[in-house]
This record gives C-alpha cells, sequence and structure tokens, in this order.
C-alpha cells in the first residue's frame, strides 16, 4: 500500500512537471473552434444562406425540355358524335416528339416575396442561435475550468495533509520508542496517515475526472494532461447598481432576445405568406413541339398564353395554416416576458450567491489562519510531550478542513461570477476574437 501511495504521489509530481500550461482564454478559443456544437451551428448558418440564394428561383422563369419515342398503333377511337368506319389493326407507327416549356409568374400576391423574407430571417434567426450556443458554452467551459483549478488546489491540499501526516507519524513513533508516548498513539496517527492517503488518491482521481469532462466541452475527444492557470473574472462585475436597471441592460444584451426577435419577424413574414395562399397565380406560359411519325419530318407548333388559377377550397388546409403561423406568433411574443422574468432571477441569484461567497472567503481566511496557529500550537505540544493525541488529531484535521474550505469557497464565487456574467450576456472580448 505504501508503494502504491508514494507511486501515485510520483506520477502527480511528474504529471504536473511535464504539463503543459492551459489558461481559461486558451480554453475557451479551442471550444468556439472545435466543440462539435458550435461547428454544427456554423453549417446551419450555411446552409440557411444557400436557402435563401434558392429562394429567388421563384423570380426567374423555368425551362424544361421534353423528348420522346414510341411505337404504336394508330386506330381510331370512337368519341361521342364521330363514328368509327374502319377496323382496328396491328399495324404500328413510330412516334417521335420533342417540346420545350417556359413557364413564368407574374403575380403571386406575395408568395414569392414572402418565400424570400423568409428566407432571410431564418438566417438571421440562425446567426442568433448560434450566438445563445456560443453563450451556454462559453458559461460550460468556465464552470468546468473552474472545477479543475479546484481540484487542483484540493490536490496540493491533500499532498500537504499526507507530508503533514507522515511527519506526526514519526515523532509518534519516536516519542514512542523513548517511553515519552504510549503505542496507541503511534497507532491512531498510521490510521490518520492512511485516511489521508486515501483523501489524496480521491482528490487525484477527481481531478482527472474534471480535466476529462472539460476537454469533453472543448470538443476534444482524447485525453491529454494539462495544468489549469488562475484567473479572475470578478474585475468588470460591479454590484453597487441596482438589479432592475443592470437586468434592463441584460435583456437587450442577452442572445437569447435577440434570437426570439429574430424568430418573431420570420414567424410574422410566414403568416404573410400563409395569407397569400387565399389570393389567385397568374402566370405566363409559352410551347415549342416539334412532333410527327418521320424524325426527318417533324411538324412544329408554338403556344404561348396566360393563365390564371385561385385555389378557392383546399380543405381549410391554408386558414389551419394561418391559425397555426398566428398562435406560434403569439407564443414568441410571450416568450420574451419570459426571458426578461429569467435574465432577472438569475442576476438576482448570481448576485446573492457573489456576496455570499465573497463572505465566506473572509470567513474562511480567518479560519485558516487560526487553524495554523493551532496546528502549529497542537504539534509543539505534543513533540514536548504536555499535549495529548487528540488534540494534535483536532487540529491536523481543522487544518485540512480550513483549506478545503477556503478552496471550496473560492470555486463557488468563481461559479457565481461566471454566472452573472453570463446573465448579462456578454462574452469577454478576448474570448471572441
Amino acid at each position: 500500500m505504501k508503494f502504491f501511495i508514494f507511486f501515485v504521489i510520483s506520477v502527480l509530481t511528474i504529471l504536473s512537471l511535464n504539463a503543459e500550461i492551459l489558461t481559461l482564454d486558451e480554453a475557451v478559443k479551442k471550444a468556439f473552434m472545435q466543440n462539435p456544437q458550435v461547428m454544427a451551428s456554423t453549417y446551419n448558418i450555411e446552409a440557411s444562406k444557400e436557402k435563401e440564394k434558392r429562394s429567388y428561383s421563384g423570380y426567374m422563369p423555368s425551362l424544361s425540355f421534353t423528348t420522346s419515342y414510341a411505337r404504336q398503333t394508330g386506330n381510331a377511337v370512337a368519341r361521342p358524335g364521330v363514328p368509327v368506319n374502319s377496323d382496328p389493326d396491328n399495324d404500328s407507327f413510330n412516334n417521335y416528339s420533342l417540346g420545350i416549356t417556359l413557364n413564368q409568374t407574374i403575380y403571386d400576391f406575395g408568395r414569392t416575396t414572402g418565400a424570400t423574407d423568409i428566407a432571410k430571417a431564418q438566417v438571421k434567426s440562425d446567426v442568433q442561435d448560434a450566438n445563445v450556443l456560443k453563450l451556454s458554452v462559453w458559461e460550460l467551459v468556465c464552470l468546468r475550468y473552474s472545477i479543475v483549478l479546484t481540484n487542483q488546489e484540493l490536490v496540493t491540499v491533500a499532498e500537504r495533509n499526507v507530508e503533514a501526516s507522515k511527519k506526526h507519524l514519526e515523532q509518534a513513533a519516536a516519542l514512542f520508542e523513548s517511553g515519552a508516548k504510549p503505542k496507541l498513539d503511534k497507532l491512531r496517527l498510521e490510521v490518520e496517515l492512511k485516511n489521508a492517503e486515501a483523501a489524496l488518491i480521491f482528490a487525484a482521481s477527481s481531478l482527472k475526472t474534471s480535466k476529462n469532462d472539460l476537454l469533453a466541452a472543448m470538443g476534444i475527444k482524447d485525453f491529454y494532461d494539462f495544468t489549469a492557470q488562475k484567473f479572475d473574472i470578478s474585475e468588470p462585475v460591479t454590484l453597487s447598481q441596482d438589479i432592475s436597471s443592470i437586468a434592463a441592460q441584460a435583456v437587450d444584451t442577452r442572445p437569447e432576445t435577440a434570437a426570439v426577435k429574430e424568430k418573431i419577424k420570420l414567424s410574422e413574414k410566414t403568416l404573410k405568406t400563409v395569407k397569400s395562399d387565399f389570393f389567385p397565380v397568374l402566370g405566363l406560359t409559352a410551347t415549342f413541339s416539334d412532333a410527327g411519325t418521320d424524325i426527318t419530318d417533324l411538324a412544329w407548333n408554338w403556344g404561348v398564353g396566360i393563365g390564371f388559377t385561385w385555389p378557392i377550397f383546399t380543405g381549410l388546409t391554408t386558414y389551419r395554416s394561418m391559425k397555426e403561423a398566428e398562435n406560434k406568433l403569439l407564443a414568441l411574443k410571450l416568450s420574451l416576458t419570459a426571458i426578461e422574468i429569467q435574465v432577472r432571477s438569475e442576476l438576482e441569484q448570481a448576485a446573492e450567491n457573489i456576496k455570499a461567497a465573497d463572505a465566506r472567503i473572509e470567513a474562511y481566511k480567518a479560519a485558516l489562519i487560526s487553524s495554523r496557529e493551532a496546528a502549529d500550537a497542537a504539534e509543539s505540544r505534543y513533540k514536548a510531550g504536555s499535549g495529548n493525541i487528540i488534540e494534535l488529531l483536532d487540529a491536523q484535521t481543522g487544518l485540512a478542513n480550513s483549506e478545503a474550505n477556503l478552496v471550496k469557497a473560492g470555486l463557488e464565487r468563481d461559479i457565481a461570477y461566471i454566472r452573472w456574467q453570463k446573465a448579462l450576456g456578454q462574452i469577454p472580448e478576448k474570448h471572441i476574437k
């Protein structure tokens, strides 16, 4: 077991020396370039742009060419008022045909322009959806980076605790050999060392897991070791202003607001286009054909016409589509109110968490100073023979807990500031460039 613990500590030391430094800025930039969801959103925007270009085809004429050949009989078919004076036979003939048809919509009461407007609005909507996704990925990467940083510090705390336990065990063993302390003290400190070593193993495992989670958020499949570097995201944040005024500004800044507004425009254009289906379509048709039974002697014909099509009744399809579009539009407008409520709630919660974390940090700093003094005093008393093992163990446990509590409070503060920044809807400039 001792060899295993020594091996774990040695590996952690070697990895910490060889691991590359990964800053938060680098992690965010890599995530924006490699996260599959972010990459997919880029392709979705490009697809919508192609759809927009395709929508302009409605303004252009369609030209088609057809040709056919058939071997068929030419028996006359009786029709009302047209008698047939010959019997059918099996004589067959060649039949050649080719033609060109041109169709051009002249006016369709907004169907074509509506389709183009919808395609344009879809591009803008997809761009804002990508911004919403980027903000979420930024928050996720920052949170997971903070957890990695915290676990690194907890590993350091666990390593110090192991070294302190070893030192105390050596002191107890020496005092036992000299007859100054009972064997029970040595046994209890051996147990304490095992617990400290187990805590170190757990801390190291948690660190590796958190690194895997961060790499996954960045869109990196293969694990590689790195060392996180401390950052301070709290510098641009001020909590002195009224939350209501901050929330009003944040609602306008949040990409979710811009995304919903673009979807409202898209829905309005969709509703307008659906209503155009109640009206007729006026179109122009031009044809040219060449046909006959002898390919060297075909007869040509041409024709030009104007068509007027009015869908009078389509099983209420148009009406139901219109009601569907109206309800979707109302739902989107209400979602703007939901965003306002959500933003205010997120800001208030983040502000309270920041205040609480700052207060806890100050308290834990004071507690850590006291714990160190108590641990030093307990160790001196035990070494001098005036203290007992319970006093020493309590002081050591108190010091380890104070160190861990301060680290965890720092994580809570980082998380609160990250969520405050996310609530504002602002990704730092250095992460966008």
